[in-house]
């Protein structure tokens, strides 16, 4: 049968038999061996060494007697010396619960035969009434006598068990979160790592912690990597872009919010930051600069001008064709408004047209009027407005598409004169 299936009566039994070998020890070890009658250490003596001992003693001869408990261990556990004469009464007033006290006899039986303290924190019911958890450990003199010196360690426990509790918060909170979050040692190797940067990298936690960063980055990523971590030792804490590979092979974009970590002594022992996934943001910021170079380069190579101007009346944008009907050099017509290039009657024309279009978002097609260049030469123009809005709706401009008919009107001019219209 093992140890642990033993009853309560089976382990006093054990215990008596126990105190009854040390009794027939005699001979040899008659210097050292003493009877209960003459033990090494008078109670007096344990007196004067521990009653100003801030931790709680109690000493029990092997016949299973507490001979002395010192102000300490009465103050933490309200016992006096007479409450616990013997041991016996000790257990069932300390452990009174059945099944726990019979796990504590177990243990002392087996510290008194192999000097083993299988239980070094036990939870005791004080004379109050209240259970404390009380940090144990003994010392067996050569005769026989156990000295047991008590720590009241329930505040500690409370402790760690509220710091369990917010540890499980923390991780719970981070596994909910929308971002990755990561923590990296000193040496840069993940320490830990949430639910949902494994859901976008792929990996599981045990694949990542104390995988080297090399395992997901490239070369030049794990060099962007190194630097940022560099300038992290330092305080910095700006973000920066990364790129990984995930394990199914799909390359990720990750913006990280990195944090210096420091231990009691202030020194760097590592960082940790948030890991948003920019992928799909990276892609239609891509998407959307070749759609606008695209745009761009059309816009530069129609033969007709193109113009935009904010809801003011400057010009914010134009092509080359635009800017060489003005005569403009392109600095000079930027940030320009329109009025300097339009005599008082076609300014009226202008704004009214314009306000037309503003207000009610129709485009205007072909409205034609006389703008002046630079050099002073007045052209004839035909343009077709349309209102520009943001990504809300709302207006934030104009965009034109400018067309110079003078030659024609001259010829449609000269053909009216010749033909006597």
């Amino acid at each position: 049968m093992k140890d642990r299936y033993k009853t309560k009566q089976q382990l006093i039994e054990e215990l008596v038999s126990l105190r009854a070998q040390l009794e027939l020890k005699k001979g040899v070890g008659e210097d050292t061996i003493r009877s209960e009658a003459s033990p090494i250490i008078t109670t007096e003596l344990y007196a004067m060494i521990f009653d100003q001992f801030p931790l709680g003693i109690s000493v029990i001869r092997k016949d299973g007697f507490f001979i002395y408990v010192n102000p300490a261990f009465v103050q933490l556990t309200g016992y006096t010396l007479p409450d616990i004469d013997k041991e016996k009464e000790w257990f069932q007033k300390a452990y009174p619960d059945k099944a726990y006290r019979r796990k504590i006899l177990y243990a002392w039986v087996k510290y008194q035969t192999q000097q083993i303290i299988a239980e070094e924190i036990c939870q005791v019911t004080c004379k109050n009434g209240k259970t404390k958890s009380i940090e144990l450990k003994m010392i067996t003199v050569t005769d026989g006598t156990v000295i047991s010196i008590l720590t009241d360690v329930t505040s500690r426990g409370e402790a760690e068990e509220l710091l369990r509790e917010k540890e499980e918060q923390w991780r719970l909170l981070l596994d909910t979160m929308n971002e990755g979050f990561i923590t990296v040692n000193g040496s840069g190797i993940p320490v830990f790592v949430n639910q949902r940067f494994c859901n976008i990298i792929g990996y599981a936690q045990e694949e990542i912690l104390g995988r080297p960063l090399s395992a997901f980055l490239d070369q030049e990523n794990l060099l962007t990597f190194q630097t940022e971590f560099s300038r992290r030792s330092r305080g910095d804490v700006h973000p920066y872009e990364i790129t990984t590979t995930c394990k199914d092979g799909r390359r990720i974009n990750f913006l990280m919010s990195p944090r210096p970590l420091y231990d009691s002594s202030g020194r760097f022992v590592g960082s940790f930051g948030t890991c948003a996934d920019i992928t799909e943001r990276k892609t239609m910021e891509e998407a959307l600069r070749q759609s606008e170079e695209r745009y761009r380069t059309i816009i530069s190579t129609i033969e007709d001008g193109y113009n935009e101007v904010d809801l003011v009346g400057r010009f914010t944008f134009f092509n080359e064709s635009f800017q060489k009907m003005m005569g403009y050099d392109r600095d000079e017509l930027l940030g320009m408004h329109y009025r300097q290039c339009v005599d008082k009657r076609n300014q009226e024309w202008v704004y009214g047209a314009y306000h037309h279009v503003y207000k009610t978002g129709i485009p205007l097609k072909n409205f034609k009027w006389e703008v002046t260049r630079k050099d002073g030469i007045t052209r004839s123009i035909e343009v077709s407005v349309s209102l520009i809005r943001d990504s809300s709706g709302q207006p934030t401009g104009f965009r034109g598409i400018v067309r110079d008919n003078t030659d024609r009107k001259k010829m449609e001019e000269t053909f009216t004169s010749d033909t006597g219209a």
